[in-house]
């Protein structure tokens, strides 16, 4: 249990991801944030699932996942 900031969002200076039960939750996401949570998810071959229970697509299998890659995230 714990949470990160995401500092990269072009409207809101930090935007809360909450880490509980091993999941990622963000409360009202926009477009631009439900795309940070798909590159988070497709980098740890996982899913981003919504409120009604849809999933969200990740990137294409074709696209490289940058695994090593650093967050723009602050605790």
């Amino acid at each position: 249990m714990g949470y990160d900031l995401w500092t990269g969002h072009a409207q809101h200076p930090e935007v809360p991801f909450d880490f509980r039960d091993g999941s990622i939750i963000v409360k009202n996401p926009d477009d631009s944030i439900i795309a940070k949570l798909v590159e988070v998810a497709t980098a740890l071959d996982a899913r981003v699932q919504g409120d009604d229970g849809e999933f969200y697509p990740s990137t294409t299998a074709s696209e490289p996942i940058e695994r090593r890659r650093r967050w723009p995230f602050r605790r």
